[in-house]
């Protein structure tokens, strides 16, 4: 033990040299030998041994157990035995260590009992339970002990143990002794420190998580668990907020983080304890402000005299810093806010009640900016813009403030706008007042009030126009006069003179005749200053962006031409978050006045923008903001910009490309092709002589040869936006070997063949666009192939598995279908062998119809589900004995396994669902009948045996709700969310994403079809086919209730 006692003293030591050797021996000689870990087990429990070495020997007591206990760890390295075998440490061996680190766990040096607790976990990791059944037995015990120590070492293992190596079945009876206990330390505040009593809540946490992600495995256990538990954790919650004491902020943060998940795991519970919950955690950020606004917002005040911090305080879910508590209890609050229990605690006859105006001035109060962030802004002007327009902007205080308050606003419209000017006038007088005391941080009230009223300008601009007398209590004139206009010279305070520049742009739309102007003025006067300071610059790029987008078109004509001339050479000067913030601003500008460029200066713009493309392309923020500039470039119908987008845009897009196919690494190309995408997206027809040129040869090269699905995908983007606004160039464009269409074809006909880039199905996932564009604008040129283009189609068909690829497949047979080119399609199916995933052979019709018919509610878009539909309903109409013959999955069969349960992956896995097999013209009725009801005024229609989980008792909180919907789920919110489905709302990578408001699709007589009416009409044909029977006398007994229901309403209207 002396000789491994002095390779371990060697490892601390200064010299690097020294260290290395140290380290090398112990993995060579130490590690190969069984008796090492008692021997460390030995140095790390020796009292008389200095603690750094103790240290040093409980860390590589850890590395050691990780390299030598089992093949299990991916750190394994074994100990070699004879014959060169590497065998895990003898069970013997492991007994000894297992003793020793246990010892450890009641150790009275924290940092030994922490490294044991690490150990005990990772030996858990392995040997729970064979090797160590009982070992929880074990940590209740410890965790009963007087010992205070003893207890914080229990506490530190089980904060592992219950999220990494307990499963369902173990945890529930565990819990019913642990949790008892966990809250009896929580309680204890004479014994236990603060962070112990935190860990014990954040135990409790998991405890809770786990019960929430069994509950439907379990109802009964976790029911009674929570009715028994939650309500006694809930009421000591409660005591310790009403009773908390200095120095136990870490277990606010604890507590905040616990009552959210409760809240999003099992609300009900927690409903009878709100608002005294609410209440109390309003009053604990009340008296922690004085506490932060010295710690974090001015430094100069005298320093509150806080215990220090606990040294066990390293882990990541445990953290005594004031910062991450505050966070934390706005962030519960924000989430509680939301629910309709709190409408009672917080409104009062359409008035703000005591707490919600106490709750919005604290959302001022925390809103202000820390030193720390002036600091970080003054020296970094990119990490400035991501805190300020960034949506993924690092959480802070700040940040969690001004989310609580654009919940308020959503949840409670008129009573946020009272309490917000009642706030606004507390902290403006109570800032005036520390700027005649001559405290420094005077100025970051007014900042804050307006950052906050800005921050729901949009809403509030709205709110203010629909409620006339709003007015008399919310005058936003006297924030211009009061703050705004007088600090818009006030260089000593550069983020409230910024602040103004930002907050009279977003509320420019309501600011007089002219006067915009004149801040439009002032805010380009600045940019011109040398001495101005960063953020003073910055802020006023971002008023300037607004101001060209807010204000009404034509009112910044003149000003935006000078606004390019004066941004783009700053292009030059600027890296990261900075150059993107000036491209959107000069895309902004074109948006707004682009139509009165001259050709020097839209030739300067392009250039500097392609400039810093070209030096920054590998970043996609950057991509995307240039992108977004010559879409709004293509937008502008002047004869010079399609000029400058054909003599140099397109030309250096094309250039990039090009260089993938001498370099098939080569990054450019697609983010060159995404470039081109926005343009075709955005470009106004008609496109303009020789706009296919500079770009065809590479695209069409590149997609023939590339093995990247993502270039796959953009080129094929790119090609499909071509076909739709001017095919005519594809028909004419030729090189020394091919014609366009001749390339278009071959890329078709490789993105069927699932080789290079269209290996994985992403890449073609535009291909099905392509055809059913080619067929609609070019259908002369396509029919001498249609053929082998659709029995390519339907054989790829065969072993396609993703939805977005299995649409792009079906569309062209639908669009033909619904074209009147039924009889075509069918004749050729029926002739069709298709080898699908399992190796079968079928008939190309079953292939394509019970594809199609299992993924038909997935489709997306509004124009390709009115083509899919309406074909179906051809189909249905058609008669041919052949469609009869094709069988697809009815309803799904109920069984004992998956009846009131909701169907997980491994539970799908283990018990897959059984459907009833019916022919496919029923299946068509069952399908179009669901699609009369939801394009209807009604909810969908849901068989009972397609859905039971409704029938599901659940505890998430939906009762809550009987009475009253969400306060902060509008109208509009729903109606987002419904378009978003039907893919009419725009995705990052949905080929059918602004389909409803394509003017190209507007122009199809398929977008205009009443699928409502089309389908009713259809069914009442069915109807009168079926002759005296009538269609429900004919399939009725393959149609569910709510089925029949719709189908009679059909008839009888």
């Amino acid at each position: 033990m002396e000789a491994l006692a002095q390779v371990l003293e060697a490892t601390l030591s200064p010299d690097g040299n020294v260290r290395i050797k140290a380290e090398l021996e112990l993995r060579q000689i130490y590690y190969n030998r069984p008796d090492t870990g008692a021997a460390l087990v030995q140095l790390l429990l020796n009292p008389s041994v200095p603690l750094p070495l103790r240290q040093s020997a409980t860390t590589t007591l850890d590395k050691y157990v990780l390299a030598t206990w089992s093949l299990g760890n991916k750190e394994f390295v074994g100990m070699e035995y004879e014959g060169g075998r590497r065998m895990a440490l003898p069970e013997e061996a492991k007994g000894v260590v297992r003793k020793g680190v246990w010892e450890g766990l009641e150790s009275p040096e924290g940092k030994i009992r922490s490294g044991c607790a690490k150990l005990v976990s990772n030996i858990a990791h392995t040997d729970y339970p064979d090797a160590w059944p009982n070992l929880p037995q074990q940590l209740l015990t410890l965790l009963s002990s007087p010992n205070a120590t003893s207890v914080h070492g229990a506490l530190r293992v089980l904060n592992d143990f219950v999220g990494a190596d307990l499963s369902e079945d173990q945890l529930i009876p565990l819990a019913r002794d642990m949790l008892p206990r966990l809250q009896d330390i929580f309680q204890t505040r004479q014994v236990h420190s603060p962070s112990t009593r935190a860990r014990a809540v954040l135990i409790f946490r998991q405890c809770v998580e786990t019960l929430f992600m069994v509950k439907d495995n379990h109802p009964q256990a976790v029911q009674t668990a929570v009715s028994e538990i939650l309500p006694r954790w809930l009421s000591s919650f409660e005591a310790f907020l009403q009773a908390r004491e200095p120095g136990e902020e870490v277990i606010v943060g604890a507590v905040s983080k616990t009552l959210d998940t409760i809240q999003t795991c099992f609300a009900k519970s927690l409903t009878p304890h709100l608002q005294p919950l609410l209440w109390s955690g309003i009053s604990t950020l009340a008296s922690l402000y004085p506490y932060y606004r010295a710690l974090y917002l001015n430094t100069s005040l005298p320093q509150p005299n806080l215990p220090p911090t606990e040294e066990e305080m390293e882990s990541s879910d445990l953290s005594s810093d004031l910062e991450n508590t505050i966070a934390n209890c706005l962030d519960w609050l924000c989430n509680s806010t939301k629910r309709k229990p709190a409408k009672k605690i917080l409104i009062e006859n359409k008035l703000p009640k005591k707490e919600l105006e106490t709750l919005i001035a604290l959302t001022l109060q925390y809103g202000k900016m820390s030193e720390e962030k002036e600091e970080e802004w003054a020296n970094d002007a990119s990490a400035m813009i991501a805190d300020e327009e960034d949506e993924l902007a690092k959480f802070d205080v700040r940040l969690a403030a001004m989310d609580l308050l654009s919940v308020l606003r959503d949840a409670y419209e008129i009573e946020t706008a009272h309490a917000l000017w009642t706030a606004i006038q507390q902290v403006t007088a109570e800032s005036e007042a520390q700027r005649q005391a001559g405290e420094k941080d005077w100025w970051k009230g007014y900042e804050a009030v307006l950052n906050a009223t800005a921050s729901i300008s949009a809403e509030l601009i709205d709110f203010l126009s629909e409620n006339g007398e709003a007015a008399n209590f919310f005058n936003i004139g006297s924030l211009f006069d009061g703050i705004v206009f007088p600090n818009l010279p006030n260089i000593q305070h550069p983020f409230l003179q910024g602040r103004a520049f930002v907050f009279a742009s977003q509320f420019s739309s309501v600011l007089p005749p002219g006067v915009a102007e004149r801040y439009v003025e002032a805010a380009m006067e600045v940019l011109q200053k040398p001495d101005a300071s960063v953020p003073v610059k910055i802020s006023s790029v971002r008023a300037v962006k607004n101001f060209s987008k807010l204000l009404p078109p034509g009112a910044m004509n003149i000003k935006n031409v000078r606004i390019i001339k004066d941004l783009a050479p700053l292009l030059a000067q600027t890296t990261d978050n900075v150059t993107v913030l000036l491209i959107e601003t000069l895309q902004a500008a074109v948006s707004a006045g682009g139509e009165l460029l001259d050709e020097e200066t839209a030739k300067v713009m392009s250039d500097a923008v392609l400039h810093a493309w070209g030096s920054h392309f590998r970043d996609p923020i950057l991509t995307a903001a240039v992108g977004d500039f010559f879409g709004s470039v293509a937008a502008t119908s002047t004869p010079l910009a399609n000029q400058l987008l054909v003599a140099l845009v397109l030309p250096k897009l094309s250039e990039a490309i090009s260089t993938a196919l001498s370099n098939p690494d080569a990054p450019q190309a697609e983010p060159a092709l995404d470039i081109l995408g926005s343009i075709l997206d955005q470009k106004t027809l008609p496109l303009g002589e020789g706009f296919f040129n500079p770009w065809a040869g590479p695209v069409l090269k590149l997609l023939l040869t590339s093995e990247d699905p993502d270039i796959m995908m953009e080129g094929l983007k790119a090609l499909t936006s071509m076909v739709r606004k001017d095919v005519q160039q594809i028909v004419n464009w030729r090189d020394e070997s091919h014609t366009g269409l001749d390339y278009i074809f071959q890329i078709v006909s490789r993105s069927l063949s699932g080789s290079g880039g269209f290996s994985n199905e992403s890449g073609g996932m535009y291909v099905g666009d392509l055809v059913v564009h080619l067929l609609r604008k070019a259908s002369q040129a396509v029919l001498p192939i249609l053929p082998d283009l659709l029995t390519a189609f339907v054989k790829r068909l065969g072993t396609a598995t993703t939805v977005s690829f299995i649409q792009s497949l079906i569309l062209p047979f639908a669009f033909l279908i619904q074209a009147g080119e039924m009889d075509t399609v069918l004749n050729l199916l029926e002739g069709v062998t298709v080898t699908t995933t399992d190796g079968s052979q079928k008939n190309g019709l079953e292939v394509l119809l019970t594809t199609w018919i299992d993924n038909y509610g997935y489709f997306q878009g509004y124009w390709n589900i009115k083509v899919s539909t309406v074909a179906l309903s051809k189909l249905l109409v058609a008669q041919r004995p052949s469609l009869n013959n094709v069988i697809v999955k009815g309803d799904r069969i109920i069984t004992a396994q998956n009846a009131n349960v909701i169907m997980t992956r491994s539970r799908a896995r283990q018990n897959p669902d059984q459907y009833t097999m019916i022919p496919f013209p029923i299946k068509c009725v069952k399908v179009l009948l669901h699609e009369l009801q939801s394009a209807g005024d009604d909810a969908v229609i849901t068989s009972k045996n397609e859905t039971v989980d409704s029938e599901i008792n659940s505890d998430d909180g939906d009762d809550d709700w009987e009475e009253e919907d969400d306060p902060t789920v509008k109208d509009s919110d729903l109606q987002l969310l419904s378009d978003f489905l039907s893919g009419a709302v725009a995705g990052d990578d949905a080929p059918f994403d602004t389909q409803e408001s394509d003017q190209d699709l507007k122009d199809d007589p398929i977008y205009n079809v009443d699928v409502q009416q089309h389908v009713a009409a259809v069914l009442k044909e069915m109807n009168a086919q079926c002759g005296p029977s009538g269609l429900e006398g004919t399939i009725g007994g393959a149609l569910a209730e709510e089925e029949k229901d719709v189908l009679r309403k059909v008839m009888a209207a």
